[in-house]
Order: structure tokens, then sequence, then C-alpha cells
């Protein structure tokens, strides 16, 4: 196995936590999706006016 260099290891660390981060947040968005689904409908529409 060849030795990893600390960029490499700094590359690994950002690519796992990206992963993790865009996880977390489509869990989040989806919670908030199925709950909110009217108010972005009532904001859209505000807007959509503007």
């Amino acid at each position: 196995m060849p030795q990893m260099g600390p960029m490499s290891w700094m590359m690994m660390l950002m690519l796992t936590v990206t992963v993790m981060m865009m996880f977390l947040m489509k869990i989040y968005f989806n919670k908030n999706y199925s709950m909110n689904k009217n108010t972005v409908k009532k904001t859209q529409m505000k807007y959509w006016k503007l």
C-alpha cells in the first residue's frame, strides 16, 4: 500500500464531510418540504405577483 501524504488525508476528509453534509441537508430539506409545502406555495404566489 502506498504511503498517503497529508494532502490525500485532507482530500479524503473533505470528501467525507461533503457527502455527510449533502446527506444531512437532503434529509433536513425532505422533512421541511413535507411540512412547509403550503407555506412555500404561499411565498411563491407572493413573489409571483411581485
